[in-house]
């Protein structure tokens, strides 16, 4: 029978274009299963644990006080079934479990048979919000089982399901697993994490000259509370000091003697309990002097109402809270006040605490009367919290990995370089126009090369292409205060519209020939995946040489090689995202999920995917080692038509051997660097290669690898479960990592296998 495909349009980063997509004809809901994060959910041993004794817990306790009443469970989002197979092993009378999603209340089906539940547990494939006692269930329930909960608690909805279910499901002493969720908070120094928040000053020093950037450093910006949404982080991850002085590196120091509790949910009955807005004003004290940059934000979840059970933490690692495990579909989430406050110990100081029905905000108020109770209740919510919104577009353009980069040091020594030799070039022509193109989303390089522009030549016109349109309206307000008379800076979201802006000449009737065209570019685009996605500005100045090749000077200051790295790795706690679970959640026979997430992965999901690698511990167990190069000459040596070329002709290497002596290994982490080869300021040429995802320093065997921090995520394969009967502990480990690529596509193409 022959397999049905379906083709989808999907914007390619690298040749800057939309393509079709050969997919599978579910491949939107295989995407929703395969990344939904159940996977780590249930290899989540603590929270498997504590819920079924909360459940075990609770219907014992009912059985006990009430042995005329029957046990009702409700199950709100049963997904495998889970919960619901332990509630029914807990002695439940009734169980009904909901699920509104097709695939998953299948899947649940499946394993209640396996696991012989199948007369015993009633799967209704509905929203909670669209239950109907006696239709769909015989009566109200008298015990909720329910896991709603996202890193910031309320992201999926839960008060509102909560509440619906308290005031049309339940009985009015209903118990519930969990019953109530408590919210803390620390207020913490961090360059690094306001580093993803706020531009800090840029400048850089070349000979003598001082150049800077201020232009965003305006209030509207200064001023701005930034993004809506929670920055949910592996905050463990980032180092705890004590001392006075945090450096820009994952440090943060907590300015707080202890976490302060922030607000405690009950999730009902009755349903008067669960308020879908809030607004609290929480007074604290500083134990250290200090800025404070962020909130880190955390809860728990207190799992029955006796609170026998411990509680499920998601604290970060360095609050010392035994409950709490290492999570990856919950982790910590971190909100930044509208400015930075510099607060001195022992100081008291107001927090604002505001929430929805879906998300929560924070901010610092300034020093409050504390003669006066401060009074919320008048308070406008809705209102408030839009106020706590991003006003100045930056924060919802620009993304927060990108400006953190913008603020590192590498970027720094990336822009000294550009600009040494910028200047270089400058001072050895003397052309009449300088015409400069930058290839870049979301950067500083306009600004900088247009100051240097204005200072050493006359005439000169750069033409800044970001292919995101909301980052060029941005940065167009910007550009008009830059234009004058003899230099302008203009945006373009295409090749095409570059076209237009260079050809003809707007300065003079100068012809192409009397002009120098220096073409600039940094590799990062905004929309791509991978490290290597960014690869656009080749395909860029390729299609602008083949059609202005009369340019009387050429220069290039782009990677002119790309090298892709690959190394064996053991991950701590990444594996368990792509696991399967068989057997191993509380004894349950899960395996019809693990065909489901299997199947679906293999039908939407890439091979190699991204990951921010210095949230995730994990250990070198090979030496790294290239498994792809390829040169990117321009197109005086490929022709016009060098999409077509040959790319033999380019690839230099395309695969190698990873090997490893321990077994303890389950993935490989890849990255790329990018060879500069430019004009330098003290000799003919300079070669420098530039790796923004890359660790941070050589790597050791057996050692663990710190990863850069900013801007793009590392790619990782995590090696398929097939493979585990294959890596003995006796013998060499040897896998072949292979990467082809298609010039006309843009598309490279691993593979990866076991010799």
């Amino acid at each position: 029978m022959k397999k049905e495909h379906i083709f989808i349009p999907q914007f390619n980063p690298v040749v800057g274009r939309m393509q079709w997509k050969d997919v599978d004809p579910d491949y939107e809901f295989n995407q929703e299963i395969a990344r939904s994060g159940y996977g780590d959910m249930l290899h989540d041993s603590d929270r498997n644990h504590k819920y079924r004794l909360a459940i075990e817990h609770t219907i014992k306790r009912l059985k006990q006080q009430y042995p005329q009443n029957p046990v009702h469970v409700l199950d709100i989002g049963t997904g495998t079934g889970l919960l619901s197979m332990m509630a029914v092993n807990a002695g439940a009378d009734l169980v009904t479990a909901c699920e509104s999603f097709l695939p998953m209340a299948t899947c649940a089906l499946n394993i209640l048979r396996n696991n012989g539940f199948s007369d015993k547990i009633n799967v209704i494939p509905k929203r909670s919000t669209d239950l109907i006692v006696g239709l769909d269930m015989p009566c109200k329930a008298n015990v909720l089982v329910a896991e709603l909960f996202d890193t910031e608690l309320i992201g999926e909805g839960a008060l509102e399901t909560y509440r619906h279910a308290a005031k049309h499901l339940l009985t009015s002493d209903a118990s519930l697993i969990p019953c109530a969720a408590q919210v803390y908070l620390q207020v913490v120094e961090s360059q690094f994490l306001w580093s993803h928040h706020r531009l800090f000053p840029f400048q850089i020093k070349i000979g003598d000259t001082a150049i800077d950037i201020k232009e965003f450093q305006h209030a509207e910006i200064e001023s701005c509370s930034g993004l809506p949404s929670t920055f949910d982080i592996q905050v463990s991850e980032i180092q705890l000091e004590d001392s006075q002085l945090v450096s820009c590196d994952r440090q943060l120091r907590c300015l707080l003697k202890s976490p302060r509790s922030v607000k405690r949910f009950n999730f009902g009955p009755p349903a008067d309990l669960i308020k879908l807005n809030d607004a609290l004003d929480l007074e604290c004290t500083t134990f250290e002097s200090g800025t404070a940059h962020a909130f880190v934000v955390w809860w728990s979840l207190q799992m029955e109402p006796t609170n026998t059970v411990p509680p499920i933490s998601v604290a970060p690692s360095w609050v010392g809270d035994p409950n709490s495990a290492w999570r990856d579909h919950w982790m910590q989430a971190v909100y930044f006040p509208k400015t930075a406050h510099y607060l001195i110990k022992n100081e008291s100081f107001m927090v604002r605490y505001l929430h929805d029905s879906l998300s929560m905000r924070f901010d610092i108020l300034s020093v409050p009367n504390f003669n006066a109770k401060p009074d919320t209740s008048s308070l406008d919510v809705r209102n408030e919290m839009s106020c706590l919104s991003c006003s100045c577009d930056l924060h919802r353009v620009w993304p927060r990995t990108r400006i953190s980069e913008l603020n590192s040091s590498d970027y720094k020594t990336f822009s000294t370089k550009i600009i040494n030799s910028l200047i270089t070039v400058l001072q050895k022509n003397s052309t009449s126009l300088f015409n400069v193109l930058v290839v870049s989303d979301c950067t500083y390089l306009p600004f900088l090369l247009g100051k240097v522009l204005a200072k050493h030549v006359e005439k000169s016109q750069l033409i800044h292409l970001d292919t995101s349109p909301s980052s060029c309206l941005l940065l167009d307000r910007i550009y008009e205060s830059y234009s004058t008379s003899g230099s302008i800076i203009e945006s373009c979201q295409s090749i095409e519209e570059v076209f237009s802006r260079m050809t003809p000449n707007i300065f003079t009737k100068t012809n192409p020939t009397e002009s120098t065209l220096i073409l600039i570019s940094e590799p990062y685009i905004s929309s791509s995946i991978l490290p290597w996605d960014s690869l656009y500005f080749w395909y860029a100045f390729q299609n602008l040489l083949s059609h202005n090749p009369a340019y009387s000077s050429l220069y290039l200051f782009s990677p002119v090689r790309l090298r892709i790295y690959a190394i064996l790795v053991d991950f701590k706690y990444l594996w368990r995202i792509r696991s399967p679970v068989g057997f191993t959640c509380e004894s349950f026979d899960l395996r019809p999920f693990d065909e489901l997430v299997l199947d679906a992965s293999a039908k939407s999901d890439e091979l190699i995917e991204p990951h921010p690698l210095w949230e995730y511990p994990n250990t070198a167990r090979s030496d790294a080692c290239v498994i792809f190069e390829m040169v990117l000459p321009n197109s005086s040596d490929l022709g016009s038509d060098f999409q077509y070329t040959d790319s033999k002709k380019l690839i230099h290497c395309k695969q190698n051997t990873l090997t490893a002596s321990s077994s303890s290994v389950n993935g490989i982490a890849l990255w790329c660097e990018w060879l500069y080869n430019t004009p330098a300021t003290h000799q003919p040429s300079e070669t420098w290669w530039y790796a923004p995802a890359g660790p941070n320093k050589i790597t050791t065997l057996n050692e663990p690898i710190s990863w850069k921090s900013r801007g793009t995520q590392q790619g990782v394969f995590l090696f398929p479960s097939e493979w585990k009967t294959k890596i003995s502990s006796n013998d060499l480990l040897r896998i072949s990592a292979c990467m082809d690529f298609d010039i006309f596509t843009g598309v490279l193409s691993p593979s990866f296998k076991i010799l």
